[in-house]
């Protein structure tokens, strides 16, 4: 456990699918001593044949060895206990670290989260190294004839981007699922599917709600694309990060575990009108001091990008809004960021930005009478933090 927080350490454990029956996962260093008495441990990477792992970890190293980060106002060295990579075998029936990737540099970066190619040749992982796209980027080494690994490669810009990219997986159907938190999206970490190899890749593919959810959505796992695994900190779990089983079905993605209700405003449909000048087509709404698209919008807004594809004349403007909490300045940054984030969210999904003209109006144009000093209901401020989708022209 860390005492400075509570928290306990991540560890790794396995599932028998089929007996529900779970238990640690133990890897033992040279000396025999268990890997679960560690600092966080995992997650974990293993070849086709089931006989090497790749396993991120906290550094271990002591304090003193640790590289100072900075100076804090009292004097005391600021350090960051940093990721690293460890391979493991199996030896009989008993996992064993047989050492340290081999660019592992806890000195100056974090390495971890591994993911291996079908074939083994190739294997991808997250990095903060110098030479990156972003914060976090997904890079990649080559296995050479002797076993041993060529220098990392930057994946390159197509996939990373300047924010946090991470958790690279590669799943049976060859293509490559990760997290961005730099790419249009729902909020949070959203998670992304991407298809080639090394340094050339399609663009990145937004898997959706409910794949993806206003929170953090990471470490897809799948055998054939169709189903398989996922780690979420959305709403409705029994923990801080949980791991939720889906199937895909006819396009459809649907959670095996419920998603939580809520009873806040939903999306108002495009309605079936002529398409005039000034027209409100629909109105999405947001969750308190949040710029992120709910699920309950996304649907709204699909809904949208499939009326705009029908009509390629049509313009609309983007009226975004906040309640009266908070000063004016403030909401009207507010209400920016999320006619921001409305708008590349359709452009994510092939709407032209010719075609979206995107307004912010912070706490002004109230729908009620919860002004600033007005005691009101969360349910009346809700109707108040929305974006309004108006026809501009080309309706006709």
């Amino acid at each position: 456990m860390d005492h400075r927080t509570g928290n306990n350490w991540f560890k790794l454990y396995e599932g028998d699918i089929n007996s529900e029956r779970t238990g640690q996962f133990d890897v033992l260093d040279a000396l025999g001593h268990s890997y679960n008495d560690y600092y966080h441990f995992g997650p974990i990477a293993f070849n086709n044949t089931a006989d090497t792992a790749y396993i991120t970890v906290t550094t271990g190293r002591p304090a003193l060895l640790l590289p100072a980060d900075s100076d804090s106002k009292k004097g005391h060295n600021l350090y960051t206990r940093r990721l690293q990579l460890l391979v493991a075998r199996k030896k009989k029936d008993q996992w064993v670290v047989i050492g340290n990737f081999p660019y592992d540099n806890v000195a100056q970066y974090s390495l971890g989260d591994a993911a291996l190619s079908k074939d083994g040749r190739i294997i991808y992982f997250t990095s903060d190294m110098p030479g990156g796209v972003g914060k976090t980027d997904i890079w990649y080494c080559e296995k050479r004839a002797n076993g041993g690994w060529d220098p990392p490669v930057n994946c390159g810009k197509t996939i990373n981007t300047a924010e946090e990219d991470e958790c690279p997986t590669i799943g049976g159907d060859g293509a490559l699922y990760y997290a961005s938190k730099g790419l249009p999206g729902m909020g949070g970490y959203d998670i992304y599917k991407a298809l080639g190899e090394k340094t050339q890749w399609t663009r990145p593919e937004n898997l959706k709600y409910p794949i993806n959810s206003t929170s953090d959505d990471f470490y897809l796992v799948t055998k054939d694309g169709l189903t398989g695994y996922l780690s979420s900190n959305r709403e409705g779990g029994k923990g801080s990060d949980d791991i939720y089983s889906f199937i895909l079905e006819k396009r459809t993605v649907t959670p095996l575990k419920p998603i939580a209700k809520t009873d806040t405003p939903k999306a108002t449909s495009p309605k079936p009108v002529a398409l005039q000048k000034g027209v409100v087509l629909t109105t999405i709404y947001y969750d308190l001091d949040k710029s992120n698209i709910r699920p309950d919008a996304v649907l709204e807004m699909d809904k949208l990008v499939d009326l705009l594809k029908q009509h390629h004349t049509l313009k609309i403007e983007l009226s975004s809004y906040t309640d009266s909490r908070a000063s004016d300045q403030y909401n009207l940054a507010l209400s920016q960021r999320r006619s921001a984030s409305a708008l590349a969210y359709l452009v994510s999904r092939g709407i032209s930005a010719d075609r979206l003209i995107a307004k912010y109006y912070g706490e002004t144009h109230l729908v009620n009478q919860c002004a600033d000093g007005v005691q009101c209901t969360e349910e009346e401020h809700q109707l108040n933090r929305r974006t309004e989708f108006k026809v501009i022209s080309g309706g006709d």
